[in-house]
């Protein structure tokens, strides 16, 4: 693993999607929910580069299981999407907002579970980390909570983190 020269989160604006491999193992992180709802926001992104994301994320969510990996909250789904690039689905978002039902499905204890096993993976794969600002959408997060817990878990022991929002 290429470790971090600047040991900080690195900031870009573009199409995650779209991001340039350099000749290195990429992973894209993003944060799922625990209903198996897919298609919105970052999803829609990754079916259209990726329809395998969607297909794998559904299969994981209606069969419960995958190589031994339970579909559930804190768990995460690693996706290949081409020969160096690889998708983590993390699971750290209880159902989905509802402005009456559930205002705040992101939960910051799974998230911090699915971090901590993105660093494992990341180290096993050799891989940079990129993600969108996780868990600020639909799972209504609060980035200032969020950001922390990125460099800690991640950034500090050495990974390289970009986080990529969208061009506006």
């Amino acid at each position: 693993m290429e470790l971090n020269p600047v040991n900080q989160i690195t900031y870009h604006r573009g199409d995650l999607t779209k991001i340039p491999l350099d000749g290195k193992n990429a992973i894209i992180a993003h944060v799922c929910n625990n209903i198996g709802k897919w298609g919105v926001g970052f999803t829609a992104a990754l079916d259209l580069r990726w329809p395998t994301c969607g297909i794998a994320f559904k299969d994981w969510a209606k069969w419960g299981e995958e190589d031994g990996v339970i579909y559930q909250l804190g768990n995460n789904q690693i996706v290949p999407v081409g020969p160096r690039t690889y998708v983590i689905n993390m699971v750290a978002q209880d159902g989905v907002y509802h402005r009456e039902k559930n205002r705040h499905p992101l939960s910051y204890d799974f998230l911090e579970i699915c971090l901590n096993k993105l660093a494992r993976t990341a180290l096993q794969l050799e891989a940079n980390i990129n993600m969108p600002m996780i868990g600020i959408g639909y799972g209504r997060g609060k980035w200032p909570l969020i950001e922390p817990m990125i460099e800690e878990i991640l950034v500090k022991p050495g990974h390289i983190v970009n986080v990529v929002a969208l061009s506006t």
